[in-house]
Protein backbone atom coordinates (compact mmCIF):
# COMPACT_ATOMS: atom_id res chain seq x y z
CA UNK A 1 0.00 0.00 0.00
CA UNK A 2 2.66 2.17 0.82
CA UNK A 3 3.92 2.01 -2.90
CA UNK A 4 0.59 2.94 -4.02
CA UNK A 5 -0.04 5.98 -2.15
CA UNK A 6 1.97 8.42 -3.71
CA UNK A 7 -0.10 7.86 -7.11
CA UNK A 8 -2.97 9.14 -5.51
CA UNK A 9 -1.15 12.21 -5.33
CA UNK A 10 -0.20 11.63 -1.60
CA UNK A 11 3.13 12.37 0.56
CA UNK A 12 3.90 9.88 3.13
CA UNK A 13 4.65 12.33 5.72
CA UNK A 14 5.63 9.24 8.54
CA UNK A 15 5.71 5.87 8.47
CA UNK A 16 6.18 3.86 11.91
CA UNK A 17 5.17 0.06 12.08
CA UNK A 18 1.88 -1.09 9.95
CA UNK A 19 0.69 2.65 10.07
CA UNK A 20 1.24 5.57 7.22
CA UNK A 21 0.77 9.32 7.95
CA UNK A 22 0.15 11.31 4.84
CA UNK A 23 -0.90 14.69 3.65
CA UNK A 24 -2.95 15.67 1.22
CA UNK A 25 -3.80 18.69 -0.81
CA UNK A 26 -7.27 20.57 0.44
CA UNK A 27 -8.42 20.49 -3.02
CA UNK A 28 -9.07 16.47 -2.56
CA UNK A 29 -11.01 16.84 0.59
CA UNK A 30 -12.13 13.11 -0.45
CA UNK A 31 -8.59 12.02 0.68
CA UNK A 32 -9.18 13.42 4.19
CA UNK A 33 -10.25 10.31 5.59
CA UNK A 34 -9.17 6.85 5.38
CA UNK A 35 -12.11 5.64 4.06
CA UNK A 36 -11.71 8.23 1.38
CA UNK A 37 -7.99 7.21 0.98
CA UNK A 38 -8.73 3.02 0.63
CA UNK A 39 -11.75 4.25 -2.31
CA UNK A 40 -8.99 5.56 -4.23
CA UNK A 41 -6.78 2.72 -3.45
CA UNK A 42 -9.82 0.40 -4.50
CA UNK A 43 -9.42 2.31 -7.96
CA UNK A 44 -5.96 2.36 -8.49
CA UNK A 45 -5.63 -1.48 -7.48
CA UNK A 46 -8.26 -2.43 -9.93
CA UNK A 47 -10.44 -4.15 -7.00
CA UNK A 48 -13.45 -2.04 -7.78
CA UNK A 49 -13.55 1.13 -10.32
CA UNK A 50 -16.20 4.06 -10.95
CA UNK A 51 -18.08 5.70 -8.65
CA UNK A 52 -19.74 4.85 -5.83
CA UNK A 53 -23.55 4.19 -6.17
CA UNK A 54 -25.63 6.63 -4.21
CA UNK A 55 -29.71 7.13 -4.09
CA UNK A 56 -30.40 10.81 -4.27
CA UNK A 57 -33.20 12.29 -4.07
CA UNK A 58 -34.94 15.65 -1.91
CA UNK A 59 -35.47 14.87 1.09
CA UNK A 60 -38.01 16.16 3.85
CA UNK A 61 -35.11 18.77 5.56
CA UNK A 62 -34.21 22.11 5.31
CA UNK A 63 -31.66 24.42 6.37
CA UNK A 64 -31.58 28.06 7.74
CA UNK A 65 -28.43 29.84 7.81
CA UNK A 66 -28.43 33.13 9.58
CA UNK A 67 -28.43 35.87 7.32
CA UNK A 68 -25.46 37.71 9.52
CA UNK A 69 -22.85 34.90 8.46
CA UNK A 70 -23.04 35.34 4.23
CA UNK A 71 -20.17 37.33 4.26
CA UNK A 72 -18.38 34.48 5.66
CA UNK A 73 -20.37 31.69 4.00
CA UNK A 74 -22.27 32.71 1.25
CA UNK A 75 -22.97 28.82 0.24
CA UNK A 76 -24.04 26.19 2.40
CA UNK A 77 -25.14 22.63 1.94
CA UNK A 78 -25.98 19.20 3.94
CA UNK A 79 -26.67 15.69 3.59
CA UNK A 80 -28.45 13.29 5.37
CA UNK A 81 -27.15 9.83 4.88
CA UNK A 82 -29.15 6.78 6.04
CA UNK A 83 -28.36 2.89 5.71
CA UNK A 84 -25.67 3.04 8.27
CA UNK A 85 -24.80 3.20 11.74
CA UNK A 86 -22.24 6.04 12.93
CA UNK A 87 -20.03 4.67 15.78
CA UNK A 88 -17.12 6.30 17.24
CA UNK A 89 -14.41 5.66 14.31
CA UNK A 90 -17.17 6.91 11.85
CA UNK A 91 -18.14 9.85 13.50
CA UNK A 92 -14.05 10.85 14.33
CA UNK A 93 -13.72 10.24 10.69
CA UNK A 94 -16.75 13.09 9.63
CA UNK A 95 -15.55 15.11 12.37
CA UNK A 96 -12.11 15.30 10.96
CA UNK A 97 -13.07 15.70 7.73
CA UNK A 98 -15.40 18.60 8.51
CA UNK A 99 -12.66 20.37 10.84
CA UNK A 100 -10.17 19.84 7.23
CA UNK A 101 -12.64 21.44 4.73
CA UNK A 102 -13.36 24.19 7.05
CA UNK A 103 -9.36 24.42 7.27
CA UNK A 104 -8.49 23.73 3.53
CA UNK A 105 -11.35 25.37 1.41
CA UNK A 106 -13.16 27.43 4.03
CA UNK A 107 -9.58 28.81 4.78
CA UNK A 108 -10.69 29.04 8.51
CA UNK A 109 -12.40 31.66 7.89
CA UNK A 110 -13.82 33.38 11.46
CA UNK A 111 -16.82 36.08 12.50
CA UNK A 112 -15.46 39.31 10.54
CA UNK A 113 -14.84 41.96 13.99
Amino acid sequence: MAEAIPYLGLDIEDRSGDRLRVEYSPNRPDYSTDYGIAMGLQGLLGVRRGMAQLRIRDGKYSIKADTSVSKIRPYVTCIAAKGRDVDDSLLKQLISMQEDLHAGLGRGAERPP
